[in-house]
């Protein structure tokens, strides 16, 4: 008799404990604690970003189930000021003062 992966649906041999198709596991048991193991994983992880939220000020996001978080903070972001107006205000003013003072 064969064995169905829950996962994808392949027919797998009798003797085998992972599908042959997807990798999932077959035996019922493993599946529950690989499933408890995961749970309390996810748990863990909301608990230390509950955690470094009220440490920092700094909000945790998950991004994927990976230990990748993207850091976002609750203050507002500053605009970037542009430097190229500021350079032309100060040759204008070099040019005008040497201007003032060749002339006179």
């Amino acid at each position: 008799m064969a064995r169905r992966c829950p996962d994808c649906g392949y027919m797998n041999e009798d003797d085998r404990l992972f599908c042959a198709s997807c990798g999932g596991s077959l035996d019922p048991n493993v599946r529950l604690i690989q499933g408890l193991e995961k749970k309390n994983t996810s748990t863990a992880r909301t608990t230390s970003a509950d955690k470094d939220e009220e440490d920092t000020g700094r909000k945790k996001t998950v991004q994927d189930d990976d230990d990748d978080y993207v850091y976002t903070s609750s203050r507002p972001q500053e605009k970037e000021t542009n430097v190229v107006p500021w350079i032309i205000a100060g040759i204008v003013i070099v040019a005008a003062i040497a201007a003032y003072v060749l002339l006179f």
